[in-house]
Parts: C-alpha cells; structure tokens; sequence
C-alpha cells in the first residue's frame, strides 16, 4: 500500500489585495491528486505559526491580461492543452475561481464578462469531482481555523478591524514574553 503524500496547509497574507486565504498552490495539488486518485493528508496549521509571511499573490496586477490571454487560447477548444484536461487546466482553476476577489469586484459583476471562453471552460473545470472535492476540504479547513469563505477571520469583516486583531494578539504576546 502507497503511504500518502502529506500536505502542509496554511494560509496566506496577501498585503496587495488586503485579504487573506489559503494557498492556491496546496488547493491545485489538492485537486490534481484528487483527479489522479493518489491518497494524501493534510496537515494544517495557523499563518500566525509561520515564521516569514508570505507576500502579495498579484504583484504585476496582471489578471485581466492573464484572462484576455486564457480566453484567445481557447477559441474553439475545450481545454488549454490537447483534447483532455491536464495540469495545466488544474493548475489554472484556484486563481480563476478567486479572480473576482483578486480585481477586487463589486458583488454580483460578472468576473469573466467579456471572456465567454474562459467562462465555459471554467465551468467545465469547476463541475469535475476532484475541484468539488478540494472545495469541501478548503471549506472545512478554514472553517477549522475561524475563517470565514474569503479567509478574513470570522466575526471580522474588514481589513482595519483584522489589523486590529493581528495588533492585539502581538501586544498581549509582548506581555506575556515580558511577565
């Protein structure tokens, strides 16, 4: 029997945008392991354990580009590579399904208005078993950890009030190094 491949999950700062959420690298190796049926656990912890924080995941504010892009290589094609999806398609979904919330748009606007094939393909993504998987384990995840759908700490429901939050927990970690 195969031991299963152990992944560590946490989530991520991303100081650009002012919100937090896990790492789509971890997501898309949840869902290729998934689609590959290979077993795995995953071990997870706290981003206030991480020693170095992670930094911005749009440094080059490239994701309109990025979707003009995706949407010429899929004229007339279902999927980014050959006539079956691969890692490439995988590797892609995490960040499109996160797109609205990377341009930062108004609730309810469409985030794949003027890239319909974007949007078919992403649908044809998002309806396989393996991303539907790694959605219940994102969910019960940060669920876990307090967090809420966008990674913002739940009963938190801004930046400035999670800012406020971070600023206690140092403080009260200051008095109790300093006792």
């Amino acid at each position: 029997m195969i031991k299963p491949i152990r992944l560590w999950l946490t989530r991520t700062i991303a100081p650009s945008i002012k919100f937090l959420q896990f790492s789509n690298t971890t997501l898309k190796v949840i869902i290729i392991l998934e689609e590959l049926q290979i077993p795995y656990e995953i071990k997870s912890f706290k981003f206030d354990d991480v020693k170095k924080p992670y930094t911005g995941v749009n440094p080059n504010g490239r994701v309109p580009g990025s979707l003009s892009v995706l949407n010429t290589c899929l004229e007339g094609k279902q999927w980014l590579v050959g006539d079956k999806c691969t890692f490439a398609d995988l590797c892609f979904v995490p960040w499109n399904d996160r797109v609205d919330v990377l341009l930062m748009l108004p609730e309810g606007q469409d985030k794949f208005e003027g890239f319909p094939n974007v949007r078919a393909w992403h649908e044809r993504m998002t309806a396989r078993p393996s991303w539907k998987k790694g959605m219940e384990i994102r969910a019960r995840l940060m669920d876990e950890q307090g967090l809420t759908w966008n990674g913002m700490p739940k009963g938190i429901n801004n930046i400035a009030g999670y800012e406020e939050k971070v600023k206690r927990g140092e403080e009260a970690k200051a008095r109790r190094e300093g006792a």
